[in-house]
């Protein structure tokens, strides 16, 4: 018989390699204190990630908007006008 193991409890079931989303999102999180240095680097890098992301979104849908008006045939901006 094993060494720490008592009788009638149950042995643990065997661990797969491959770990779920669920079992990841379970772990504990580490909190990790910040010197007031560091919240300022991670405050700026923070803004500058989200403001990179919105003027991507804009050029991406903005570019395609603006070649479709400047490129529309003149006949076609005739017609749409009242």
């Amino acid at each position: 018989m094993k060494e720490g193991a008592s009788i009638g409890a149950p042995s643990p079931a065997p661990r797969s390699t491959h770990r779920t989303f669920g079992e990841i999102g379970m772990r504990p999180h580490i909190n990790v204190v910040l010197t007031p240095e560091d919240q300022r680097t991670y405050v700026i890098w923070s803004r500058g990630v989200v403001t990179a992301v919105v003027l991507l979104a804009v050029v991406v849908v903005g570019i395609p908007l603006l070649a479709r008006a400047i490129t529309a045939p003149a006949s076609v901006v005739a017609v749409q006008e009242p």
